[in-house]
């Protein structure tokens, strides 16, 4: 099939504003409107991998993503993984290291092919968009993540927490860490006001029957009211106004707690 052809095929699937460019030998760089927020284009090549024609964004797209984002969040579990790989399985996309691509089929489907691609960039984009409750939940996520990677490995961790007397789990604490020698530490994610709130009044309740370190790390804590960040510095030990960029001091922290529930001074 030459180019015209082609070309107008990319344009009845897809939009008239479509130009084919023939790059070498089996390649050919496929120019759409289709833009990323800052104004680059989305990447789409045509090409040649052994006896079938594939269009590819030849690493592009996650490349984007990784200037906003840890990719490697897409490859595990959680809410980003779910929504990247229904974004694959939904258009039919494959990938390879890092590669976004669609094989073609018969030589119809390749407009069908680019609009396939087009999709499933968009969607896979979308990671950085999600709603706000999906947003919460991706935060808790990460967390999760963050927290088994950076403990002691001689350290226990329990995740949803409570003491055994509270049998309607009122005041649950996200993660407690016990380390050999040390008071246990009580983590909490603070992803919402109320969720802020709620830690508050754990800490206080708990404080009545345990000795421990407290430790609340905010999802952004710019975002959230200032009488609920207040009142959670007064009661918790250490809190981290977001996650990411403060992984190494918590761990840290968490390192340094001692046997009497006191940070020592770094």
């Amino acid at each position: 099939m030459n180019a015209e052809t082609l070309e107008k095929q990319f344009k009845s699937s897809v939009c008239s504003d479509i130009e084919l460019v023939k790059e070498g030998i089996d390649r050919y760089q496929i120019f759409t409107p289709f833009r990323f927020d800052d104004g680059d284009h989305y990447v789409t090549v045509l090409k040649k991998r052994g006896d079938r024609w594939i269009i590819s964004d030849e690493g592009h797209t996650l490349m984007h993503l990784s200037y906003s984002m840890d990719v490697d969040n897409l490859f595990g579990s959680g809410n980003r993984s779910e929504i990247f790989h229904k974004a694959l399985t939904e258009y039919s996309i494959c990938e390879n290291d890092g590669e976004l691509y669609v094989e073609i089929s018969d030589d119809n489907s390749y407009g069908n092919a680019l609009y396939s691609i087009i999709q499933a960039i968009s969607k896979v984009y979308d990671v950085l968009y999600l709603s706000r409750e999906v947003v919460k939940s991706t935060f808790m996520d990460d967390l999760k993540q963050e927290i088994h990677r950076i403990i002691p490995k001689n350290a226990k961790v329990t995740s949803k927490w409570h003491d055994s007397t509270d049998t309607s789990m009122n005041y649950v604490v996200d993660y407690r860490i016990d380390q050999k020698g040390k008071k246990p530490i009580f983590l909490f994610g603070l992803n919402g006001n109320q969720k802020i709130d709620d830690a508050t009044i754990t800490i206080l309740w708990l404080e009545k029957k345990y000795d421990f370190f407290s430790i609340g790390i905010y999802e952004d804590q710019e975002k959230y009211s200032r009488k609920s960040v207040a009142k959670m510095t007064d009661v918790c030990d250490r809190t981290f106004s977001s996650l990411l960029p403060n992984v190494d001091k918590i761990m840290n922290v968490i390192a340094k707690v001692d046997s009497s529930a006191k940070e020592i001074s770094a």
